[in-house]
């Protein structure tokens, strides 16, 4: 492109010239880029001032010297290079969840920050941003709280962010990773703003009274699927075929045979509309495969028929399996995990079997996934389609929530992985051994004592100080000691704030 006025600074190793085609008149610069061999770097001074134009290019010149210095490999990067450089090192299931923070938080707060020269409190004043509009644009799920933010929630979502900027150092983009503040709710410059959750109370979890509840909802859903009258049948006398004679629902069957004879009895209206009918059979009975077996949700997510089995021991008794294979596994370790009211597991599964020939009309093969979708047996139901219809059930029940122990501002909610964790605590709580515990659910007795053991406090206590109760220094609390445990415990809890 032809230039009308052009001059050389530093030994022509800077030149500054004007476009002809510039109406502005704006002066530009131009000189060899010092990080890359055989590259220039042109950038518009965006004045029409000599003397101006003359310090901006010199800064600009002098900025590109600095980085070589200090083994930068390009010039200024922003967090859209980084994040299109290396989000590909983020795991598949996290990846997701990391372009949405990436795209609500970062890109909008960092914008085109040029990373390699940011200030030392660049995330500090990200980690304000990300707590101010914590609740700005559409929200995923459930607010736990409205005046906080959860410590682990942010904790996640700066090692994702360091992870990308630790590898920019790595390949000399940045010339350091930026300060990262210790993120604590009871320290710290974020201590009011961020809250905790402590232990096995972190996740939502039934109660006894609650579980008994679900489970009793769970019974009414196994009753309506069991009335025969409600059944998909065949519109012929002959046996039932796939092809020649197919299922049909039960309302098509009485539209099509005009038998309006009317139902015995009070039935839910899902149970004759075949896509509901299966949904609540599908809910239900990953519902009580983890409630009696403790496996993960997303390992039941992953089963297939042929993963189910009526095994008989020894002794002649007949129990459930569940083979968690490696490829199911969280952990990618095979297990087996065991059913704890042995048959009925298996029981409820052939009832399930049935549900799925109605809604497909066609048997399940032993390499089909156990819980698929509505028009299709090979492919696999969606995670989302589980979580929307529990949460729906439970809120109908008015169970969707609870409160930490001491903490009514915070709201955990439950989940699938709600009868996980109950079907955990109960087990320690029954003084079943937590080896044993942890090879049936595959996680580690650390994990397990850490997360899941509630009651390992208090068992400990009891089997300690039994020992002070009966042995040669036995103590027992006089009237007065019992008198100061109102101030004890104000101070214990004024201690703590």
């Amino acid at each position: 492109m032809s230039q009308f006025q052009q001059f050389e600074l530093l030994d022509g190793d800077l030149v500054l010239y004007k476009r002809s085609n510039d109406t502005k008149g704006r002066w530009s610069c131009r000189f060899v880029s010092p990080l890359a061999s055989n590259s220039y770097i042109r950038k518009s001074l965006k004045t029409a001032q000599r003397g101006v134009a003359t310090e901006r290019a010199l800064d600009l010149y002098r900025e590109y010297q600095a980085r070589k210095h200090f083994g930068l490999s390009s010039g200024s990067v922003t967090i859209e290079d980084i994040y299109n450089r290396y989000i590909h090192l983020v795991s598949l299931s996290n990846r997701a969840n990391v372009t949405r923070i990436y795209n609500k938080y970062w890109l909008p707060f960092l914008s085109d920050t040029d990373l390699s020269k940011a200030p030392p409190d660049i995330i500090t004043n990200l980690i304000s941003y990300r707590i101010r509009h914590r609740h700005a644009g559409p929200t995923r799920g459930f607010i736990a709280s409205t005046d906080t933010i959860s410590q682990s929630t942010l904790q996640k979502e700066l090692a994702y962010l360091r992870l990308l900027l630790t590898n920019a150092h790595k390949h000399q983009l940045l010339k350091a990773v930026p300060h990262f503040p210790k993120i604590s709710s009871t320290v710290g410059e974020f201590a009011s703003q961020v809250h905790s959750i402590q232990g096995p109370q972190r996740r939502g979890r039934f109660s006894k009274e609650e579980y008994r509840k679900l489970s009793a909802h769970l019974a009414t859903i196994r009753k309506a699927l069991n009335d025969e009258t409600c059944w998909p049948r065949t519109i012929g006398r002959e046996a039932w075929n796939p092809e020649t004679n197919p299922l049909v629902s039960f309302c098509a069957y009485r539209r099509a045979t005009k038998d309006y004879s009317k139902h015995k009895g009070q039935r839910p209206r899902w149970v004759t509309a075949p896509m509901a009918r299966f949904s609540r059979a599908t809910i239900y009975f990953i519902a009580r495969l983890i409630a009696e077996t403790g496996i993960r949700p997303l390992e039941a997510f992953r089963l297939r028929h042929k993963d189910i089995q009526l095994i008989k021991d020894r002794d002649n008794e007949l129990y459930t399996v569940v083979d968690i294979r490696g490829a199911v596994s969280k952990v990618k370790k095979p297990r087996t995990a065991l059913a704890t009211d042995r048959w009925e597991t298996y029981s409820r599964y052939q009832e399930y079997c049935r549900e799925v020939r109605f809604a497909h009309n066609c048997n399940p093969q032993p390499e089909d996934y156990l819980f698929p979708g509505y028009k299709d047996v090979t492919v696999r139901r969606p995670k989302a389609g589980f979580t929307a219809n529990f949460q729906s059930m439970l809120k109908a029940l008015d169970l969707h929530y609870s409160h930490p122990d001491e903490q009514s501002e915070i709201t955990t909610f439950h989940s699938l992985y709600s009868l996980r964790s109950f079907y955990i605590s109960e087990r320690l709580r029954n003084n079943v051994d937590i080896y044993l515990v942890s090879k049936q659910v595959g996680a580690s007795v650390a994990t397990i004592e850490r997360y899941y053991d509630d009651s390992h406090t208090f068992s400990f206590r009891d089997t300690m100080t039994n020992y002070v109760r009966t042995g040669p220094d036995a103590w027992e609390p006089t009237q007065a000691a019992k008198a100061k445990l109102p101030e004890l415990v104000q101070y214990a809890q004024e201690w703590k704030r």
